[in-house]
């Protein structure tokens, strides 16, 4: 997983992008046995390594795992989240985030990666911080189950230049 150079010359979301936003190592896997997906942050300081918006106080991450047939036009997606991760932590941290592969058949794999940014207030309530910058996500990986290459997959289904 993670052949991201043949989606090449595809802009997505370059206005926020995740590594703007998260300074530190991610690593994306797959593991088709188990029907999982796993999103490795291997060690990173919170407060020292996510670009934090002013008033933010919090933040989670999230993944989406997002599975499509483009023959038959249909799609799922999962997605998994982090707990609260504070502005305040200054000790190193990891974080594995697994993700279950959408149920259903799908050729194509797409894994994406975000972070959602909190302010909370006196009563403990988190309001979701909507700013353009900090509102990154960002595709980490592309599997494709059925074939050997993408390229096949989308030869096949006719819509390769609309994606590549």
């Amino acid at each position: 997983m993670g052949n991201l150079h043949l989606l090449k010359g595809f802009k997505f979301n370059e206005k926020s992008s995740l590594r703007s936003i998260l300074k530190c190592s991610i690593n994306f896997t797959t593991h088709l046995g188990t029907n999982s997906a796993k999103l490795s942050i291997p060690s990173f300081v919170p407060r020292r390594d996510i670009d934090w918006p002013d008033k933010a106080s919090c933040c989670r991450i999230k993944t989406i795992l997002i599975g499509i047939d483009l023959d038959k036009g249909e799609y799922n997606c999962c997605g998994a989240f982090s707990g609260r991760l504070s502005r305040k932590t200054t000790a190193k941290t990891s974080y594995d985030i697994v993700n279950d592969i959408p149920h259903g058949s799908f050729p194509l794999l797409i894994f994406c990666c975000g972070i959602d940014f909190y302010a909370v207030d006196s009563n403990n309530k988190a309001s979701r911080i909507l700013e353009l910058k900090y509102n990154p996500l960002e595709i980490g990986a592309v599997d494709y189950v059925k074939f050997e290459k993408l390229e096949d997959y989308l030869n096949k289904s006719g819509r390769i230049k609309k994606i590549i």
